[in-house]
């Protein structure tokens, strides 16, 4: 009768102490007589994230394998407008050259260019790669030109719709007289910044 009340007993502690020290430390991991291995379900997770990150990995290279094949049907056109358009550097004599071009083409001669010192502007906002925009340099540009009122106007056209980036920061003017009276001409003082990536 003893026997028949202690084997059970028995029993039941052997399997309770095979579930813990063996069934469950291979399916969760540590345990007493565990070998420091992960168990099945940190196995499944593991499993889970690689199986993501290949994935992930896969999207990117054909993603990156479609933007080279887009960026090899830019024509070189179109790539030599876009670097006049936004720079990575600024040549200051051809800056002073397209200033000049663009005053002559509306008649008036360009006089007094100063260029300004060059200044970093960067932008607080983050791609969402959580990379850092890049910086822009500016560089402000000073010149006189003269001229009638609407000389000016066709010149701030053309400003307007350059290749480079030109923003007309300051516009001056003064009345030019000949012999105490009005001859409808202007000298006008302009300043303008103009853009690249650092």
């Amino acid at each position: 009768m003893l026997v028949q009340i202690l084997l059970p007993i028995l029993f039941l502690l052997t399997a309770v102490g095979v579930y813990f020290g063996l069934t469950d430390p291979v399916i969760y991991g540590g345990g007493l007589f565990s070998s420091g291995d992960s168990g099945i379900v940190d196995l499944r997770e593991e499993k889970k994230t690689l199986t993501q990150a290949m994935e992930d990995a896969k999207a990117l290279q054909e993603r990156a394998a479609e933007l080279e094949r887009q960026a090899a049907s830019i024509s070189p056109d179109n790539i030599t407008r876009l670097d006049n358009f936004l720079p990575d550097s600024v040549d200051d004599i051809q800056l002073v050259v397209d200033l000049n071009t663009i005053a002559s083409r509306s008649g008036m001669g360009l006089g007094e260019v100063k260029l300004g010192a060059d200044q970093t502007r960067r932008r607080s906002v983050e791609r969402e790669t959580g990379q850092a925009v890049p910086a822009v340099e500016t560089v402000a540009v000073s010149f006189t030109v003269d001229g009638s009122y609407g000389q000016l106007k066709a010149m701030i056209s053309d400003l307007a719709k350059s290749l480079r980036i030109l923003e007309v920061k300051q516009l001056k003017f003064a009345s030019v007289a000949e012999d105490g009276s009005e001859t409808g001409r202007y000298k006008y003082e302009i300043t303008v910044e103009t853009y690249w990536l650092k």
